[in-house]
């Protein structure tokens, strides 16, 4: 009888014993009372940490965290097990991407740290459903960030920003040609995200039009606000 017949048949007489069969398998944590710390870090992160984000994560979210793991983590971290990660290999990781280039040249400090962030995340996971004994997430050591100075318009250069605006040419904001007025007032009172702000809705009054407001129907991404 050929192996696959096997198998077969013991998994129709309910005997088939995956860790048996397959002891160095890629599923084998399924079948074991306590997780082991033996599988690789590159295992756990794609079968094990990224379905669980993609229970609470959009799908475009969900497959950029992937996108970041194969690029940038797996070729330094991937192969080693869980159980033998230790302070230099996460110190490897980090002059590793600190030696990548991006599109604008090496990878900023901002960008760096999404990509610990999501490292610090897997050891999270793998500590909580008992992979590990101990927690590595104290081990990663994030970038300090280059905040840029924030240089605000003065009244006056509002003023002048205000009275150069165009009027709008397309579209329903034809109907409100304080439209960008109204817009960079927002803008500049608010401090909201532009992200937020594009999301907004213009309620114009034709009858009183200095009365006009917005209305909020934001979203980012499927979060309603």
């Amino acid at each position: 009888m050929h192996e696959a017949q096997r198998i077969e048949s013991e998994m129709a007489l309910g005997e088939f014993d995956y860790l048996h069969r397959f002891p160095q398998g890629n599923q084998r944590y399924h079948f074991t009372s306590k997780p082991t710390g033996d599988i690789s870090f590159q295992e756990f992160a794609l079968n094990v940490w990224l379905p669980h984000m993609q229970t609470k994560l959009s799908d475009s979210t969900a497959q950029e965290y992937h996108r970041i793991l194969t690029a940038r983590v797996f070729p330094s971290l991937g192969p080693v097990s869980l159980k033998n990660i230790r302070p230099e290999h996460l110190d490897r990781l980090t002059l590793y991407l600190k030696g990548l280039k991006g599109n604008e040249g090496t990878l900023s400090p901002r960008r760096m740290n999404i990509i610990l962030l999501r490292v610090r995340q897997v050891l999270d996971l793998a500590f909580e459903r008992e992979y590990l004994d101990k927690n590595p997430h104290g081990w990663i050591t994030l970038q300090e960030e280059r905040r840029p100075r924030v240089d605000p318009f003065s009244f006056e250069e509002r003023q002048i920003l205000f009275a150069h605006l165009p009027e709008p040419e397309h579209g329903l904001r034809k109907a409100c040609p304080l439209f960008w007025r109204h817009y960079f007032t927002v803008a500049f009172d608010t401090g909201m995200r532009p992200s937020e702000q594009m999301a907004l809705r213009w309620c114009p009054d034709a009858d009183h039009p200095e009365k006009s407001s917005y209305l909020d129907f934001a979203h980012e991404k499927t979060t309603s606000r």
